[in-house]
Parts: structure tokens; sequence; C-alpha cells
């Protein structure tokens, strides 16, 4: 199934509904968009990126693309590109047309996809890599489906590890290919992924004078997620919450290698030595992960929480519901997507959580979500 009318005026008010609120919101203003602008220019014009924490690609595609309305823009065109790619892959898991159309619908109407559209962030070009894998490799185009896996290491490193488990999950559980033909797997998509990543990897040896394979940002993040003043489990700074990190100490090492590592070194200490403190500090991020409304103050509002409990909210508990309705084989196949949600959650409760982070695993909750109001609103007695 490809295009067809419906499937075209569902796209069409995608791209309606995230230009007005483009032109509707005040310019949200991200400093990390201002982050990826200034590391493309760096790349391009002095031929290495100066920031220590990002990934490449996010800033290549905005130095490509000139200025931030042309961001924007190319952030609504991915945006409406992954509402299309929700209901391939809802069919393509389903062979149900009407499930299909309601993931396609909700993810063409849902406010966090709609904020992320317009944001200038990570977030929708990741979605968009992720969510392409999946279908490529349901669909066994397995080349496609390791060079999107590839490159959305490029824009945000997050799920590097987790790759090579799901390839081999989808290999034994999905396609029952034996345990050599499913390592084999695995490898290609090493070869795939060594060959992608190359370039980056020299930039990264002409920088620093050796081998660095991702970025300097897991320092950062592990420290934030456990050190003395941050023992409520959040991600960052708040003028109401306070302040849940201290940095100051180690601004004195000028290697940022050696600073990244001392970051680990203090965290892990801070985790071997306070281990109760870090198992109840780990709950509060598991809560704050998967929490209703979002946990930064600027976002504290009874009209913010109310949009996010009235649409997150309500999507998590029919995706929930979903199991009533799934047959055997159908949780088979959701075994890949059911690790993915694991994987990020067990991530962020071990570094640090941010509804920003839950993003990506929202759009398949949609389609969870969509099985179960397919079944009670429409169809109690049809066939999934």
């Amino acid at each position: 199934m490809f295009f067809n009318q419906n499937i075209l005026l569902v796209l069409l008010v995608a791209l309606l509904i995230r230009v007005l609120f483009w032109f509707v919101l005040p310019d949200l203003n991200f400093p990390d968009l201002q982050n990826y602008i200034d590391s493309g220019q760096d790349f391009f014009l002095f031929g290495e990126i100066k920031n220590h924490n990002v990934m490449p690609l996010y800033p290549i595609i905005t130095f490509i693309l000139g200025d931030k309305s042309n961001i924007f823009l190319f952030g609504i065109i991915i945006s409406v590109i992954n509402v299309f790619m929700v209901y391939q892959i809802s069919y393509l898991l389903f062979k149900n047309q009407r499930v299909s159309y309601l993931a396609m619908i909700i993810w063409a109407v849902y406010p966090f996809s709609i904020f992320y559209s317009i944001s200038g962030l990570t977030e929708t070009i990741f979605v968009f890599f992720l969510i392409s894998f999946f279908y490529c490799i349901y669909k066994k185009r397995f080349l496609f489906a390791f060079i999107f896996a590839a490159m959305s290491v490029l824009i945000k490193p997050t799920l590097e590890p987790f790759f090579p488990i799901v390839i081999f999950l989808f290999s034994r559980i999905i396609f029952h290919e034996n345990f050599f033909k499913s390592i084999l797997c695995v490898i290609k998509y090493i070869l795939v992924y060594v060959l992608i990543m190359t370039p980056w990897w020299m930039h990264q040896y002409d920088k620093y004078g050796e081998f660095v394979r991702l970025n300097l940002g897991s320092g950062v993040v592990m420290y934030t997620g456990h050190n003395e003043l941050n023992k409520q489990g959040l991600s960052s700074n708040d003028p109401v919450n306070g302040v849940i990190v201290d940095f100051r100490k180690f601004h004195k090492i000028t290697n940022p290698i050696e600073r990244d590592q001392a970051l680990k070194d203090a965290a892990i200490k801070y985790i071997l030595s306070n281990p109760l403190q870090t198992f109840e500090t780990m709950g509060h991020k598991f809560l704050n992960f998967w929490k209703l409304w979002p946990n930064a103050s600027q976002y504290d509002s009874i009209l913010y929480i109310l949009i996010s409990v009235l649409s997150y909210g309500v999507m998590l508990l029919f995706s929930l519901f979903s199991f009533r309705f799934l047959k055997r084989d159908q949780i088979i196949k959701f075994v890949p997507i059911f690790t993915l949600i694991a994987y990020m959650t067990l991530v962020h409760i071990l570094l640090i959580p941010s509804i920003r982070y839950r993003f990506p695993l929202e759009i398949f909750l949609t389609i969870l979500a969509s099985i179960s109001i397919n079944k009670i609103l429409f169809s109690k007695h049809d066939k999934l």
C-alpha cells in the first residue's frame, strides 16, 4: 500500500497543522539548536567541530539548510514523512487499514510530534531514521535498514549498542534464522556501520590525537545523573527545581578526553559509595521518564499539563490496553519494538531521564494504542 486519497488527505492536514503552529507559536529558541548550527559552521569553515558533545550529521544538515527558517521547514517535512511511515509500518505489522489510518491520524495531530517538528531539535530526524530502520528490517531490506541504523547514530549515539542486539533478535525471532546466520547478519550490519562511521572517526582522531568512537558527552550525562545534588533523578538545572549538577570542579581539566573520563569516574564513585540512594534515584528517574507531563518548570502550567495528559497520557493507557487484543504471533512481531522500549527505559534510568528522550518511543506507542482504539470504538469482533 502506497498513497491513496485518504493518506494524502491526512498528510495534507498534518502539514497544515505544523505550518500553522510554526507561524502561531513564538520562536522556541532552544540553545541546542544554536549549538548544532555553530557546530555545522565550525565543520565546514574550520574542518573541525569544536563542541565535544555533538554528533556530526545534524550540524551538517543545519549548515546545508542555511538558516533557521529552512531548518524548521525541514523539520516539518520530515515530521509529515514520519506520519506516512506510521501508516506504512502499522499496515506492515497488522494488514489492517483501519488500524493504520488511526495510527497515522493520531501521529498527525499528536501535540509532541507537532512540537518537535518546529523545535529545530534532533528528535524528528532521529525518529525518521529509527522508524525507517524498523520498517526496512521488517521488510527484509537489510542494507537500507543498516544504513538507517548507522545514520541514526550519527544524529545521536543512544542506540549504538542496541542495533546489534535488535538485528540479532529480528533474525532469530522474526525470521527464524539459525544462530550462525543471525550472527552473520549482525556482522554485515557492523561492516556497514564501520563504513559509515569511518569519516567521523577520522575527524575525531585528527581532533583529539586518539580514537574517539562517538563523542565526549557520556561523562556529562553520567555525572548529571549520578551526583550528590541530583537525588530526585532530574535531567538538568532548573530555576524552580534548583541546581542538580555542578561541573565547576572539572573546569580545571583542560584536556577534553581526561575531563570526560574524570566525570565518568566521579559518577561511578558516587554510585559505589551510595548504592541505596542510587537505587532510589533510579526509581525517580523511571517515574520521570514515563511521567504524564513535562518535568521542566517552564512547561508546568495547567495548559501544558492538560495537553500532555490528554495526548500522551491517553495514548499510553490505550497502548497498555492493547495487550488485551494482541495475539501471540503479533506479540512476537513486536518483540524488537518491546526491546527498544525496555532498552531506552533502562538507559535513561541509568543516566538521565527526560520526556524529550522518551519521544522516539511514542511513535510505537501510537501504533499499539491504535489497536485498542480500533477494537473498542469500531471493530470489537474484527480480526486484526
